[in-house]
């Protein structure tokens, strides 16, 4: 592909697949952390039933996979110093490593916490391009062969955009209502906190935006167009301290905020189901479900909920046999749900183990399966009654320590990765 061809690729991206086809980037297709296909309730790490191939990995990393035509994107971080910046690509149906390009890191590496690591966001990509983000504030675009188009250290031209305790922000890719695609990468710090809309074909800045100089490890979701809030084009929704944002990630306006403050912990999730239920489920003094107000751009509180207090994992909706339901999930493994509609809690489940990673939900109806890693290796599958009470179906053991990234789900499969390694689960074909 000559660089013109290159270019005008990156400006307008590729003709979009089925949506369960592929994870593209942090919490999947629209940001909802869930996909449709079914995926085995069961598995083993150690005797391989119903593991398609596990992958070994270079270094360690809390990013989740990204998965799209026919490759599963992942980052990690090596060397004395974790400034070795890893982006690999593996062959989806057998697992084969493919490429591995790496990098130095030319921002702040050291963090005040022992367990950070510095491959932390999830990458994003269109299935042609992959774009990553680490704790660095390195951020890399390369093509789905492994070649680099641009690299970009955002502390050559902000240099106290850092944490003591580091990064975590995934990386977006969103269109604009002109059809403008635009790279959102958040890094929001107590010292010199930024937005930034990169240019995906070059890396420049189209737009940076000064935030509040807080520590924030939210990530940019989509809200995508032609959701129920009548957006013409997709918007970033961007959670912190200040409540949450819609920007049109063209020009980085806002479009419209809700400004009662959030956890600068998780991301919000949108619950756009096919029975209409258009909700933005924000992390604030528990859980706020916003909506839009008819007849303007203004949004309101549906419903909040202050007993469903998620730690570090994102909220998750359930297309469950009582229909839809929210899920939230503490570090110490309190597993709530309450119904979609009305913010009432219908059950509880007491899942083993400490909990970073957000779940994901694969599967409707009967056959709803909610994976949850644990960051000592094991996997809880949850399914749900006929009342949408939540019940453990099974405890897998992949059999590795250090699980804290959030898995991924496309075509049958779930994607799960360690400091160590990578997985896919699925049953046979």
């Amino acid at each position: 592909m000559t660089p013109l061809l290159l270019l005008a690729a990156l400006a307008a991206g590729p003709a979009d697949g089925a949506a369960d086809d592929a994870w593209r980037g942090f919490l999947g297709p629209g940001s909802r952390s869930a996909a449709t296909a079914a995926v085995p309730t069961t598995f083993d790490g150690a005797g391989g039933t119903n593991v398609a191939w596990a992958a070994e990995l270079p270094g360690g990393g809390f990013s989740g996979p990204a998965v799209a035509a026919g490759r599963v994107y992942v980052t990690a971080d090596s060397g004395f110093n974790s400034d070795v910046l890893h982006v690999l690509a593996f062959d989806d149906a057998t697992g084969a490593k493919l490429w591995d390009r790496r990098f130095q890191a030319t921002g702040r590496t050291g963090t005040y916490e022992p367990d950070m690591r510095v491959a932390t966001g999830t990458p994003a990509t269109d299935g042609e391009f992959v774009f990553a983000q680490f704790s660095s504030n390195d951020v890399v675009c390369l093509t789905a062969d492994g070649d680099t188009l641009w690299y970009r250290g955002l502390t050559a031209d902000y240099p106290n955009v850092s944490n003591s305790l580091g990064m975590s922000s995934s990386p977006l890719l969103a269109t604009a209502a002109d059809g403008t695609r635009t790279l959102i990468v958040m890094a929001e710090n107590d010292a010199e906190s930024k937005l930034f809309g990169l240019d995906p074909a070059t890396g420049e800045s189209r737009w940076v935006l000064d935030r509040p100089n807080q520590a924030n490890w939210g990530s940019p979701v989509l809200l995508p167009a032609g959701s129920a809030f009548r957006n013409d084009g997709d918007l970033a929704l961007c959670q912190g301290s200040y409540g949450l944002q819609a920007l049109d990630p063209g020009t980085g306006e806002i479009v419209w905020e809700w400004g009662d403050g959030a956890s600068t912990v998780v991301s919000p999730n949108v619950a756009l189901g096919p029975d209409g239920d258009g909700r933005i489920l924000v992390v604030s003094d528990g859980i706020a479900a916003l909506e839009p107000v008819v007849g303007s751009d203004a949004v309101k509180v549906a419903w909040q909920n202050s007993r469903l207090r998620p730690s570090y994992a994102s909220p998750v909706v359930v297309r469950s046999p009582a229909g839809p339901l929210v899920a939230t999930l503490t570090q110490g493994g309190i597993l709530s749900v309450a119904d979609l509609a009305t913010g009432e809690e219908v059950g509880k489940a007491r899942l083993s183990g400490k909990y970073w990673a957000t779940p994901v939900a694969v599967g409707v109806g009967e056959n709803l399966r909610l994976f949850c890693p644990n960051s000592e290796g094991e996997v809880a599958v949850v399914g749900f009654d006929a009342e949408g009470s939540p019940e453990i179906l099974a405890a897998n053991k992949l059999g590795e320590d250090g699980m804290w990234a959030s898995p991924a789900a496309a075509s049958g499969a779930v994607y799960f990765r360690s400091d160590a390694t990578l997985w896919k689960i699925a049953g046979s074909k």
